[in-house]
């Protein structure tokens, strides 16, 4: 197995898009337009949605298009409340990203990260002085196995809610039911739900501040992402405006790894952050460098194989032997960002 840095992909990407589609046919991508003029792309997605979606008033759609260093086109389908006739707005409707949470918490890490308050390579019971975790192996887990996901912890299936809406503090959590280490660190890729959830407490452990109001104040206010939010229960100004997902009246306990919610213009303005190198407009989240070092490979379990960078997972496009592009996918959420890709190339 492989890690850190054993390939470089520069990210140079010609078009980032968002909220694409679950059921669509094989050849409908390559059947839309170039992707420069708003008409005729809009005409090409309202029969994309037509086609794929044939009860269009029935779905809640939201899709937002971004391009070079601004957002291309957005529109939504379908009614954010159908008893009012209130219709689907890419600006205001807002959805659950489920696991997309998950990379805003890898970029909340690395911001303090490029601030120097967090070592990539430290064992991570170095920040965790209230539940140390008995790792059970030689090797320690660091911070950057936890956004790889190959910390090697356990991933607990059940127990994971608190019911009518409101979740206890990621310390209480944590130190209710301390997390344990069941494999070695760094030779295998899981899927982790807890060891992100625990990448988001590494955030509060080191800033002094709770999670949710981290992300607020160092990412969501900064790039005007006014739509979206870690709270559990939904804070007053966004409640009314949630598409209901059918766990509404549960809270996430690991909630830093899946209750995010936001518009799609917020999103858009996210993805943005990570396409033109950790700002946006004139607003830096993040430097090059370090937006850079969190797009890059860094574990994979053979060079052939797609590898994970931090919060992202890798994907190989094309023929892998004479091309060296991928797609970086971030997880599928009930908006339809399955997948969320950015197509990059270091050619």
């Amino acid at each position: 197995m492989l890690r850190r840095n054993v390939k470089t992909v520069h990210p140079i990407y010609t078009i980032f898009v968002a909220l694409l589609f679950l059921c669509s046919s094989r050849t409908a991508f390559a059947q839309a337009p170039k992707i420069d003029n708003v008409n005729e792309f809009e005409t090409w997605l309202d029969n994309f949605v037509t086609q794929n979606f044939p009860n269009t008033q029935s779905s809640q759609l939201a899709f937002v298009f971004v391009k070079g260093n601004q957002i291309f086109f957005q529109k939504g389908y379908g009614f954010e409340d159908a008893e009012k006739k209130i219709p689907i707005s890419p600006e205001q409707t807002v959805f659950r990203a489920a696991s997309v949470s998950k990379l805003v918490t890898a970029t909340a890490v690395m911001k303090l990260v490029e601030q120097g308050k967090i070592n990539l390579d430290a064992d991570i019971n170095a920040y965790l002085k209230d539940f140390p975790i008995n790792q059970n192996f030689q090797k320690p887990i660091t911070v950057a196995d936890l956004l790889t996901h190959t910390s090697g912890l356990e991933e607990r299936m059940f127990g994971n809610v608190a019911q009518g809406g409101v979740s206890p503090s990621l310390k209480e959590v944590f130190s209710r039911k301390v997390p344990r280490g069941v494999r070695p660190a760094g030779e295998e890729i899981v899927y982790s739900n807890l060891g992100m959830a625990l990448a988001g407490y590494l955030v509060e452990a080191v800033s002094g501040q709770k999670f949710e109001d981290f992300v607020e104040q160092k990412i969501f206010q900064p790039l005007e992402m006014n739509r979206s939010s870690f709270r559990q229960p939904y804070s007053p100004d966004l409640a009314g405006s949630v598409v209901p997902s059918g766990a509404d009246d549960v809270a996430l306990l690991h909630y830093p790894a899946g209750s995010m919610i936001n518009s799609a213009a917020d999103m858009g303005k996210f993805l943005l952050l990570h396409l033109n190198g950790g700002k946006v407009g004139d607003m830096r989240i993040l430097s090059e460098e370090t937006t850079r070092e969190m797009q890059h490979r860094h574990f994979t379990q053979n060079p052939q194989m797609p590898g994970v960078a931090y919060g992202f997972f890798e994907i190989f496009s094309g023929d892998r032997k004479k091309s060296t592009s991928i797609r970086k996918q971030l997880r599928a959420n009930r908006r339809h960002l399955s997948p969320a890709s950015a197509f990059a190339s270091d050619d």
